[in-house]
């Protein structure tokens, strides 16, 4: 979990790098920001539910025994 972290924080560096590089151009960085908002918010979902099912469900047990 702490190597997908430091993943996130290095990411920001990566696209600098490859504008610096001329490999992507900022038009097509905001052309894709959308798929990638998206892709990010469905991964992480899956991930957190993979990582740790017993302790997101619990939260929930209150309010199903009303």
């Amino acid at each position: 979990m702490t190597f997908v972290l430091a993943l996130g924080f290095e990411f920001p560096v990566v696209l600098v790098a490859r504008e610096s590089a001329k490999v992507i151009t900022p038009r097509q960085r905001q052309r894709g920001w959308r798929r990638a908002v998206v892709t990010i918010a469905v991964a992480s979902a899956v991930l957190t539910a993979i990582l740790s099912p017993g302790r997101d469900s619990l939260p929930m047990l209150p309010s199903s025994l009303h």
